[in-house]
């Protein structure tokens, strides 16, 4: 890491602890240290509605964009208010940050486009799904940075690489746990279920097989926590597995995962085992967990009784944090010692719904400031894949998100569920199409793999550096 950091001094026309955020986000994702000053003849940027001196670099503070009843879209490529479509309108990188990184917008979403988990519906035609894939909040950082360094304010050999070994980018492989024993009674049942009911051939074909391999002893063809990371360390990389852990406190769901994690049982050993081999083990918190605080506590307890170790990271099952209030749903993460969440993502679509590819402190509205707990947002699953965009061929999408990362140096965080190494029934193809981009990836020498706790306590060590 370079030694010295360049300080740069900012003046912003509005005090409020929501720029402060925003130019704090900054600093992480440039590599320098943006300074607050309140003498606006000592600042180098300034953030106000009319310029200042010709030498200062200005950005344009535009109230609408911290006004959660303003509707906005599209205009020359960039998010603006509505009312601005037609207008020319100096671009607020500030307040556009702050806009999409909180999720601002979604807030104008009634329940009545909503599914019954308060999550956007599959078909929702909103602006925000517009540019759904598009990394705007790296682009408006690409083109503050290049104004910065055009002006010979920013030194780009003083700013603190992202990623360590001089790598382009991060990749994060994880891994849902949603149902990974199909021999257990349920989890059988439910496959006969939907191949009667639904006409469904392949869970047909899977409880064919499962009642198969009951009868003559067989291994579990879902159980493959070992595969995964004999896989894994075949290529030099190690992932995230986040494990469900039924409790008595949280009421159940009926999308819920159907197995229970019990000391008794032998198999679940593998989990202690790949902890001890620096494989991360992390909470999958059921639906209705973040509701309130005893319930996403009592999970994450159960699932450190059971590990015997700290748990740091969360990714919610079903997507299923607060979406009409997602701060709420990230102050309780951090309330109760997670490190990181990876929860932030489209649900039926990959792409950015944060509109970002750098992980972040999520702003909290109620005390002001950002969060200690570190997103880690999700651009890519299975199911985005083979299960809700058919129409579009896997390798596209996969070569999109990748085009986007690599741009603006950020984090590929792959979401592959544990069962799918099965390749067969309603899995077929999802594993091998995997093991070939990662393949891929790792043939180009261009990534930092790392778990995600691996990256969140190195992306806050460089935080602190850089803060000084």
């Amino acid at each position: 890491m370079t030694a010295t950091i360049q300080k740069i001094s900012y003046y912003a026309e509005w005090n409020s602890p929501a720029v402060e955020w925003v130019f704090r986000f900054f600093s992480s994702a440039i590599g320098c240290t943006f300074s607050p000053t309140y003498e606006m003849n000592q600042a180098v940027v300034v953030y106000t509605k009319t310029p200042g001196r010709r030498e200062q670099l200005h950005i344009p503070f535009r109230p609408e964009y911290y006004d959660k009843q303003q509707w906005f879209c599209l205009y020359n490529g960039y998010w603006v208010p509505a009312s601005a479509r037609t207008a020319a309108f100096p671009l607020d990188y500030v307040g556009l940050i702050f806009r999409l990184l909180t999720l601002m917008d979604e807030q104008n979403v009634p329940d009545t486009q909503r599914d019954p988990l308060g999550n956007l519906q599959l078909h929702l035609q909103v602006p925000r799904l517009e540019f759904c894939d598009r990394p705007m909040v790296d682009e408006v950082v690409q083109s503050f940075k290049q104004e910065l360094v055009a002006r010979r304010i920013l030194q780009e050999e003083d700013t603190l690489p992202r990623w360590p070994l001089g790598k382009r980018y991060a990749v994060v492989i994880t891994h849902d746990t949603d149902g990974p024993c199909l021999l257990e009674p349920k989890e059988l049942g439910k496959a006969g279920a939907k191949g009667l009911m639904r006409r469904d051939g392949k869970e047909a074909q899977a409880f064919v097989e499962g009642v198969r391999r009951l009868l003559t002893r067989g291994e579990d063809p879902y159980f493959n926590f070992s595969q995964w990371a004999t896989f894994e360390q075949s290529v030099g990389t190690k992932s995230a597995f986040y494990i469900y852990m039924k409790s008595k406190l949280t009421p159940r769901h009926a999308h819920n995962p159907l197995y229970h994690v019990r000391t008794s049982h032998a198999k679940w050993r593998v989990l202690h085992e790949l902890a001890d081999r620096g494989w991360e083990i992390g909470l999958h918190a059921s639906i209705h967990a973040l509701e309130r605080d005893e319930y996403i506590q009592e999970e994450k307890d159960h699932l450190e009784q059971f590990l015997g170790q700290p748990v740091r990271g969360n990714r919610s099952h079903y997507w299923s944090i607060d979406w009409r209030h997602p701060d709420d749903s990230l102050r309780r993460l951090a309330a109760i010692g997670m490190l990181y969440d990876c929860s932030i993502a489209w649900k039926g679509v990959p792409g950015f719904r944060s509109a970002t590819v750098t992980p972040y402190h999520p702003y909290d509205p109620q005390q002001y400031v950002g969060l200690t707990l570190l997103e880690i947002p999700t651009n890519l699953m299975d199911g985005h894949l083979f299960e809700y965009q058919q129409q579009t061929e896997p390798s596209l999408w996969f070569a999109l998100m990748m085009q986007h990362v690599k741009m603006h140096g950020g984090v590929l965080n792959l979401d592959w569920h544990t069962r799918t190494w099965v390749d067969m029934f309603s899995y077929r193809g999802w594993r091998t199409f995997f093991v070939q981009q990662l393949q891929k990836l790792v043939n180009m020498n261009e990534a930092w793999f790392a778990t995600p706790e691996e990256l969140c306590k190195h992306w806050i060590a460089r935080e602190r550096q850089i803060e000084g």
